[in-house]
């Protein structure tokens, strides 16, 4: 089957699917430029994996509560500039490029597929509009 017959198969799923089926969220926002700040919304397994990928320091995850975006309200909601965190404390970002000069989606792919390697389901919202979810090695 052609790529692109499977790609008009799939189905679109609904926001609570979505966070039925991965740990955490990475929202980038390139229409603010390549200011480097990505915002994470994480279950309690995505919290852990990536506090994990920055053992040093100190996520203060804000509780979300009641939110008209559909998030579960028991994740919590952390915004990051990835490119001064990873410069000033210890990290386990992947190294697949410059962090410095990578665009906003870049930069939310780098959170979510770190946090993939330590067991994360993950997902991003592309410069498309799209969702990508990665899933951890050996994950249904």
């Amino acid at each position: 089957m052609s790529i692109q017959r499977r790609m008009q198969r799939r189905r679109r799923i609904t926001r609570e699917e979505l966070y039925d089926r991965i740990d955490l969220f990475c929202v980038s926002f390139p229409e603010r430029g390549c200011d480097g700040w990505v915002e994470m919304y994480a279950s309690r397994n995505g919290r852990r994996c990536v506090n994990e990928l920055f053992p040093d320091a100190h996520i203060n995850w804000k509780p979300l509560g009641s939110n008209p975006n559909g998030i579960p309200p028991h994740w919590g909601a952390f915004e990051i500039n990835l490119p001064d965190v990873c410069a000033a404390t210890t990290h386990r970002i992947a190294d697949i490029g410059d962090i410095v000069t990578a665009s906003p989606t870049q930069l939310a792919y780098l959170i979510a597929i770190s946090a993939t390697n330590r067991g994360a389901r993950s997902a991003i919202r592309d410069n498309r509009g799209g969702i990508s979810i990665f899933k951890p090695k050996g994950a249904a």
